[in-house]
């Protein structure tokens, strides 16, 4: 129990941070992908949030677990996590088309 709970500070810190910065690019990637491709919300969608997930899935993976487990096994954590992630953002899209579209008869 002493090795397992000896990396929650890192790993908090690691989560922490990356989320933060992850979310900046996600925010900054979706108004640049807006700018270029205006009518294709579902791209632009799928684009940014796969690619900042993948960013903060790798980069998490990394500063939390660098030295701790080898390097092999970082990978495939990145990359489980990114797949799951990438399958996650194609699903909440329809979501995101009904919850525009409920704020749409709000507005009016």
């Amino acid at each position: 129990m002493k090795e397992l709970f000896a990396l929650t500070p890192r790993v908090c810190v690691a989560s922490v941070s990356i989320y933060f910065l992850a979310n900046i690019l996600d925010i900054h990637l979706y108004h640049f992908i807006k700018a270029r491709v205006p009518k294709r919300m579902w791209f632009r969608n799928n684009v940014a949030t796969m690619t900042c997930q993948a960013v903060q899935a790798v980069f998490f993976c990394f500063a939390a677990f660098y030295g701790v487990f080898p390097l092999g096994t970082i990978l495939e954590l990145s990359l489980t996590t990114v797949l799951v992630e990438c399958v996650v953002a194609v699903f909440d899209t329809p979501f995101l088309y009904v919850a525009r579209r409920m704020g749409a008869k709000h507005v009016e």
